[in-house]
Parts: C-alpha cells; sequence; structure tokens
C-alpha cells in the first residue's frame, strides 16, 4: 500500500491505470472496479516497485538478479535519447532496467524502451551475407558478398548514378563512415530516413534562426509555464518527452495548448486546451497567433528581420477568419498566443518523421516565427523543439548525411529508379517498402532498379527485392554515439556480441570502403569521432572517452540563434470530401524493429 505504482502512473506518466479500492482493512492497489490491466504496458510501476509485488513478464523465470551483467547504452528507438540499463546473460539482452542516476530521462522509460528490446534477440536475424544467384538469395561468405556489392554499386554509378538511402539507426561514427562510401563512390545521391521530412529542421529552421537543431534541452520542459504542442501527440512519437510536459503541468502548473487535427493524450491532461483545426490547417492557425502577437504589440521585434513582410503576408489570418476556415475557437486561438509571449519560460514542441509528411519545412518555419515573436528562440528556460524520429536523426543531420551538391534527396532517388535513371541503390538500416508513404510507388522503385544493396538486421521486405542482404547489428551490439533531439551526445555501449557472421555497420562500411578503392579505416568509434571533430565544428570540443554518463551538449543548454528571420509561409489547403483519413504515429513501434518486439507486439 505504499502507493508508488499509483502515482507514477497517473503524475509522471498521465494514464492512472491504478488506484486504491475498498476502504479500511480491505484496501488494495487494482485497477478500477478491479477489471483488468489496461494501460499503456510502460512498465513505470514496475520499476519503482520497492518489493516486486509487479514483476516483468518478459524476464520472469529467465535469471536471477545476480546472475545478469549490466551494461549502460543508450534506447535504439525515438529521438528522446532515454539511458537503459542493459541486463544481459547467456549473450542474450533477457531485460531492460532503468537508471534513474544517469541521462536525462530520470530513469523513464516507455514501452519501446522497456519492452521493445526482444527483436535483438530474435530468431530471424540475419547472420550471414545473401548474394541472389539464378533469382534466389544464398548465403555466401563476406567477402564475396562485399565484392559484388563494391562491383554493383561502382558499376552503377558509372552509369546513370548510384544512390545511398540511410536510417538513422546508425552511430554517429558509421553515419561518418558511410558518407566517406559515398566519397569514394563519387555520388551526392546521399539521404537519410524520411528525407523530405527532415527539412523542417534543415530548410526551415535553417532559413529562420539559422540553425539545424532544438534550441534548448528536454528538463527545461518541466519548468515551462506555458506549453505549445504543434501536431503531434508527444505521448505517441516521444512518450518520455510527454512525460516532461504532464510533470510540467502538475508540478509548475504549466498551461499546455495543443494545436493539432486530432485529440490525443495530451488532451486529457489538466489545464490542456486543443486548438482543433480541419486536417492540413495547422499552418493557419499558427499564422493566426503570429498575426494576433503583432497586431496586440505583443511580438518581440528587437533584431528580428522581416517583420512588416511578415505582417503584410498575414493579412488573411486574423482569428474570426482562420476560425471559421479551420474550425479552431478564434477566443482559444487568441488567448494561446497572448499566454505564449507572456510566459516567462515556455516551449513549442514539433515531431518529425515518416509518420509526420506534410508541410514539414512550412510548419517548422512557421514555428520559428512563433519561437522569434515570443521572444522563445535563444532565451534561457525556455526553447523550440523539432523531435525526430529515429534514435539519431539529429546526429544524421549534424553529420550532413544529405544531398550532396546537386545530388538527389530519397523521393527524388526513388523517383528516378522508377523512371530507369538511376542504376544501384544501397539501403542502410532503413526498409523503404514497409515505413515509406505511397507502397506501390516504393515498390515500383525497388523492382526498376537495376542493382539493390540492403544492410539490415532482418530480412525485411526491401530486403527481399535486393541482390545483396548484408547482416548487421543492432543497438545492443555496438560502441559509438547518438545526438538525441536535444543535440545531447550520448555513448552507445555494446552489450552482447552480434549473432552468427552478423557485422556492426561500421565494420561492414569500412570493408566496402576497402572493396571501392578506399584505405581508410580507424582503430575505433573514439578515432571515428576526432575524425567528426574536423568536419562538425560543434563536435570539436568533446572527447569521445570524456563523454560521461549525462552525456554532452552541443551548442549549450541554450542554443543562440545565428540568425533571426522572419519567413512568410502560405496556409494550407482544405481537404474536401465526406470522410477525411488523418494518420499519425502509434505509441507501440518507432520505425519497423518494433515489428519483431515481443512487448510492443503482444499490447
Amino acid at each position: 500500500l505504499c502507493g508508488r505504482c499509483v502515482r507514477v502512473c497517473d503524475e509522471v506518466v498521465g494514464y492512472g491505470s491504478y488506484s486504491f479500492i475498498n476502504r479500511g482493512f480491505e484496501t488494495k492497489i487494482a485497477t478500477a472496479d478491479d477489471r483488468g490491466l489496461s494501460g499503456e504496458f510502460c512498465g513505470q510501476c514496475v520499476s519503482l516497485c520497492p518489493v516486486g509485488a509487479i514483476l516483468p513478464r518478459p524476464v520472469k523465470f529467465k535469471a536471477r538478479p545476480w546472475k545478469i551483467k549490466e551494461v549502460d547504452s543508450v534506447c535504439g528507438y525515438c529521438g528522446n535519447g532515454c539511458t537503459v540499463t542493459l541486463g544481459v546473460k547467456d549473450n542474450k539482452v533477457e531485460t531492460i532496467r532503468f537508471n534513474d542516476e544517469i541521462g536525462v530521462n530520470d530513469g523513464n522509460l516507455c514501452i519501446r524502451g522497456r519492452f521493445g528490446y526482444s527483436y535483438v534477440n530474435h530468431e530471424d536475424r540475419l547472420t550471414r551475407p545473401l548474394v541472389r544467384k539464378d533469382g534466389q538469395l544464398v548465403e555466401v561468405e563476406w567477402d564475396e558478398a562485399l565484392q559484388v556489392a563494391a562491383d554493383g554499386l561502382a558499376r552503377g554509378q558509372q552509369g546513370n548514378g548510384a544512390g545511398i538511402l540511410a536510417g538513422a539507426r546508425l552511430t554517429n561514427e558509421e553515419l561518418f563512415m558511410l558518407k566517406q562510401v559515398a566519397k569514394t563512390l563519387g555520388t551526392g545521391n546521399l539521404d537519410n530516413s524520411g528525407g523530405e521530412c527532415y527539412k523542417g529542421v534543415t530548410e526551415g529552421l535553417k532559413e529562420t534562426i539559422g540553425v539545424t537543431a532544438s534550441t534548448a534541452t528536454f528538463p527545461q520542459i518541466e519548468s515551462a509555464d506555458v506549453v505549445l504542442a504543434i501536431r503531434s501527440d508527444f505521448y505517441e512519437t516521444h512518450p518520455v518527452v510527454g512525460m516532461v510536459v504532464n510533470q510540467a503541468i502538475r508540478r509548475n502548473q504549466a498551461q499546455l495548448f495543443v494545436v493539432a487535427d486530432k485529440k490525443g493524450k495530451l488532451d486529457k491532461l489538466p489545464r490542456s486546451k486543443t486548438l482543433l483545426s480541419q486536417p492540413g490547417l495547422e499552418l493557419d492557425v499558427l499564422n493566426a497567433m503570429c498575426k494576433v502577437l503583432l497586431d496586440e504589440g505583443l511580438a518581440k521585434t528587437d533584431g528580428v528581420d522581416g517583420v512588416e513582410a511578415l505582417q503584410a503576408a498575414l493579412a488573411d489570418f486574423d482569428p474570426a477568419q482562420v476560425a471559421q476556415r479551420c474550425g479552431v475557437d478564434a477566443d482559444l486561438l487568441q488567448t494561446a498566443a497572448r499566454q505564449l509571449a507572456g510566459a516567462g519560460s515556455a516551449a513549442i514542441l514539433l515531431a518529425y518523421g515518416l509518420p509526420y509528411q506534410g508541410l514539414n519545412k512550412e510548419l517548422a518555419t512557421a514555428a520559428a516565427n512563433l519561437a522569434l515573436l515570443t521572444g522563445i528562440a535563444g532565451r534561457e528556460g525556455s526553447g523550440l523543439y523539432l523531435c525526430g524520429e529515429k534514435a539519431n536523426s539529429q546526429g544524421a543531420i549534424d553529420l550532413g548525411i544529405l544531398p550532396q551538391g546537386n545530388g538527389l534527396g530519397a523521393p527524388a532517388m526513388l523517383a528516378a529508379a522508377a523512371d530507369g535513371k538511376l542504376d544501384a541503390l544501397y539501403v542502410v538500416a532503413e526498409d523503404p517498402l514497409s515505413s515509406y508513404p505511397d507502397r506501390d510507388s516504393v515498390a515500383k522503385s525497388l523492382e526498376q532498379v537495376p542493382f539493390l544493396v540492403v544492410q539490415d538486421l532482418f530480412l525485411s521486405p526491401t530486403a527481399e527485392q535486393a541482390d545483396v542482404v548484408l547482416p548487421a547489428a543492432s543497438f545492443a551490439e555496438k560502441e559509438g554515439t547518438f545526438t538525441n533531439a536535444e543535440r545531447r551526445i550520448q555513448r552507445v555501449r555494446a552489450g552482447i556480441k552480434s549473432p552468427g557472421e552478423a557485422r556492426t555497420d561500421g565494420a561492414i562500411l569500412t570493408a566496402l570502403a576497402g572493396k571501392l578503392g578506399s584505405s581508410l579505416s580507424f582503430t575505433g568509434p573514439a578515432a571515428i569521432f576526432a575524425e567528426i571533430g574536423k568536419e562538425v565544428p560543434a563536435y570539436a570540443e568533446f572527447n569521445y572517452n570524456e563523454i560521461g554518463p549525462q552525456g554532452v551538449v552541443w551548442g549549450g543548454e541554450t542554443l543562440q540563434p545565428v540568425s533571426r528571420k522572419l519567413l512568410a509561409v502560405a496556409g494550407g489547403t482544405p481537404v474536401a470530401g465526406d470522410f477525411k483519413l488523418v494518420t499519425g504515429s502509434a505509441l507501440y513501434h518507432s520505425g519497423t524493429v518494433s515489428t519483431k518486439a515481443k512487448g510492443p507486439m503482444a499490447v
């Protein structure tokens, strides 16, 4: 009856699965009306139970605590970058335990972080390289697979060109090696998963505040007076950020406003108001908020360029007009703008990734306009947060895993392949056929491209189409660093060995670069990290071996804008129709590897 499970589920997770029922000597902990458990299955109650009354089922009867080796690492799912402690026995990750003494998540984990690890032990993991012979993928030795891959990619580059499409599950060191492979191959067709999705950061923020990252760190959200979440229910995309928002509301009495086309869990929190708009019209709401600030003299315009141009461009975004066009409440819109401008500290949150396709650059630009007009950008204790879908989305942006020169991005590469204008494609740590929009179009691209190399953990639908399949290592089997959405660089540590002959992505890329004629090789992650510092100035101030349990944040706790330029963006286009299909993220999945994880799949 300590009630810790009740409190964490209510005060931190914000779900309230448990409660005290009955009275007096009959009091006990149970669900409402003593029904079955129907929560988020994040396991927060497990981690806080002091007597083991609540146990994690996946590790039940498998290992005694004293027989488990513990290894601190970083979760391989979303861009929150939660630290986790791997519980290893007999070369298997048997459990993941929280550690509230390291990292920035205070031990908080979601279902993916705590129970989504089992894919690393999955029996379907690739263990040997595969090469297509006579129409069938057959197992071969590494040397043969690498030679076939290198020859095919080089041949494609000499023809209509070769392209490289990477997922953001790779470490910074592996992304650096991937870029070297692209240079060795001589192709500028390089992009990371999502392509268009990342333009909010790489173009939207770049053109307004001059940086390509969030301007503050996650702990600062907890002390915010006002929080504005745009388009995304962070409890779905970045659950632990959602928990921080919940704590800001409960501990700091923060006011939460959500701009979205559907209601979600955030809407159920105390002092939460949703500015519910028609699908695809969130831009209009943000523009109207900017107009309120300018018209009422609440905007902080000192040192900000483009004020008059923006004011002229917002002539058609009067709150009353927007309310009529979008269905949002005009009074609530004005209240949100005023409170955001008057807050001592505030946070604006926006997610990007494959589940969110439309208007990424435009929404980020509008959010940056709002951050500049309210003074949030660069103010200590406040921040504009753009959070990526994958564990190292920010690292991919920092290292420039983007089209080089006149190179093609992800959508353009796939389109070129479909039109017979790309002769080779190298897909690393990604499954476009499963996760990209417009599956039929992607399928056509993969069918048409003459040569396809896929490097992954599983024989995914994309890998099944490949000419060469290279078996890679999971996050639990490699050393290196991830950079999370708040710019925190953290150490990833290996807890187990890869199955069979599978190799780390870094080892594969080094060997492939050798086959392509490069002599590039490093003694380990520390040496590569030092090399990264020569190309990415923000990383130069850190030493790999000195990155401690809390990680290091490039740019400091508060990242100052390089420029302060307002840019007008047009509103969205209403969608006509009796019915509208509204898409978004699912709490239980992030990327595609979670479909091989027993915990999330069971729920």
